[in-house]
């Protein structure tokens, strides 16, 4: 019988443990770098990060102006709490760069109001020369009859909404604040009430839509003829 090296089986182990380790060093050399490739440098993305932060700050500070009589919020809902309304034209001052429709402003108070119901603000007219006056032509004033003062009143909401429909529920189209005037459309008022008791009236200015009276009975008044 041939006998077998002693050193035989050692060697041929070894060979079999180098020629693992190659394998993965190969691997290991051929594998792609690609995540690393894609990641940029620390200094290249905080100046992507610092340019769109300042593009954010570019709305801060820039005066618009209310397409009509519109409301301020205290969050970005319609079904948040309403600060005040804007006059039409009224300027306010962006506060931040807005999101989801809606932007911050901080005057003429602080709260938040739609993107779309804003508009640029008008450059001042050159006023007339003295020896050119412009000619006036005033439209005629309703009758006083129909003219009322809004008087309501409350902790947490100042004046009336001016809503689509005589109902608490309809859309909203504007507001009226304390001692501002309203047009009843109808002199004398006819009596139509909502689901609830309320009385309402249609009005035509400062816009047209339905202005709660109240609750018929009740101590509160919300309306009081013109002087």
């Amino acid at each position: 019988m041939k006998k077998m090296s002693p050193w035989r089986e050692p060697i041929a182990l070894l060979a079999v443990v180098l020629t693992t380790f190659g394998g993965i060093k190969t691997a290991a050399a051929s594998f792609p770098e690609t995540e690393t490739a894609n990641i940029k440098p620390t200094s290249e993305r905080f100046s992507e990060l610092q340019g769109n932060w300042q593009l954010a700050q570019v709305l801060v500070g820039q005066c618009r102006a209310a397409k009509q009589r519109i409301f301020v919020y205290t969050q970005r809902s319609i079904y948040s709490p309403t600060i005040r309304t804007i006059a039409p034209n009224e300027v306010v001052t962006l506060a931040d760069s807005g999101s989801d429709g809606w932007i911050a402003i901080r005057s003429p108070v602080v709260g938040y109001v739609q993107t779309t119901e804003l508009k640029a603000c008008q450059p001042q007219a050159t006023p007339p020369q003295a020896n050119n006056p412009p000619r006036s032509n005033p439209s005629p004033k309703p009758s006083s009859r129909s003219c009322r003062l809004v008087t309501y009143k409350d902790d947490e909401v100042e004046g009336l909404v001016i809503r689509s429909e005589p109902n608490s529920s309809s859309r909203r189209v504007s507001g009226v604040l304390p001692g501002e005037r309203v047009i009843l459309k109808n002199i004398p008022l006819p009596l139509v009430r909502d689901s609830e008791g309320r009385s309402w009236a249609e009005i035509t200015a400062p816009a047209a839509g339905w202005i709660s009276l109240g609750y018929p009975g009740s101590d509160s008044v919300n309306l009081t003829p013109c002087p």
